[in-house]
């Protein structure tokens, strides 16, 4: 077992090494993440698609489309996303639909496809959560600015009396 930790522990950080396409979405919004189900093959039938948040060895969304088409494929929700979640099965690219978005949902996601005959094809992808903006009352904003202004202040004379 440890060696499958390992593996799946280097895998994890070499997607984080590497450049991911970047998704973003506001908290209690909706977040479209896709996965690219195309098959090479006319006579091959995507049979699972599996959604997996980090570096997660338990998926947190299935579609088992062993026994029927995709269409009527059975959706698994994990206990993290619940009903928040839905794979959309009719869309190009297909997607996994998260709504509402929580701040917890942000980081990697990896979509795992397997086929009845090819090779199973693995897509990641960052989903970026942005908070809702927080209202600051009228002077706290102005202490705010002030204390950027004096900060502003000592790091010009700084500059200035370091450069003589």
């Amino acid at each position: 077992m440890a060696i499958y930790e390992f593996l799946t522990s280097l895998t994890y950080f070499y997607v984080l090494l590497s450049e991911l396409p970047e998704y973003h979405a506001v908290t209690g919004g909706r977040a479209e993440l896709p996965c690219n189900i195309t098959q090479h093959s006319s006579e091959d039938k995507v049979s699972l698609v599996l959604w997996y948040k980090e570096d997660a060895r338990a998926p947190i969304y299935s579609v088992d489309a062993r026994n029927s088409p995709l269409e009527k494929a059975k959706h698994f929700p994990g206990a993290s996303l619940g009903s928040r979640a839905y794979f959309e099965t009719f869309t190009k690219p297909t997607i996994l639909r998260i709504e509402p978005i929580q701040e917890k949902d942000a980081g990697i996601y990896r979509c795992r496809v397997d086929y009845r005959w090819a090779r199973t094809f693995t897509h990641s992808m960052m989903l970026n959560v942005i908070g809702k903006p927080h209202l600051i009352s009228g002077s706290r904003l102005a202490t705010n600015l002030l204390q950027w202004k004096v900060s502003l202040f000592h790091s010009y004379f700084a500059e200035i009396s370091g450069s003589h």
